[in-house]
């Protein structure tokens, strides 16, 4: 598991450089679904973070605190997804 999608393709490289095979000798996966993820030469199986739906829900929140300031706080979890593409497969 890398930190992010940037760092999982530091990890695709040195597991190349390494002579390991994606995903069929070790499986490597990121985190935040970037557009790198999807570029088809890198097709990352990566953790989609929610992050546009919290910006949307933040934002939205803020403009109900102008609304009615002093309301009471409200905590709000948005649930992350596992896009799975070609850099994991069950082991060998």
């Amino acid at each position: 598991f890398a930190v992010n999608d940037i760092t999982c393709v530091g990890a695709l490289s040195a597991a190349e450089e390494l002579g390991l095979r994606v995903p069929h000798d070790v499986s490597v996966v990121g985190y935040d679904n970037t557009s790198v993820s999807r570029l088809r030469h890198l097709w990352l199986t990566t953790v989609d973070n929610a992050g546009h739906e919290v910006g949307r829900r933040a934002a939205r929140f803020l403009l109900d605190r102008f609304e009615r300031p002093g309301g009471e706080g409200r905590l709000h979890l948005a649930t992350p997804t596992l896009e799975i593409r070609g850099t994991t497969a069950p082991p060998a």
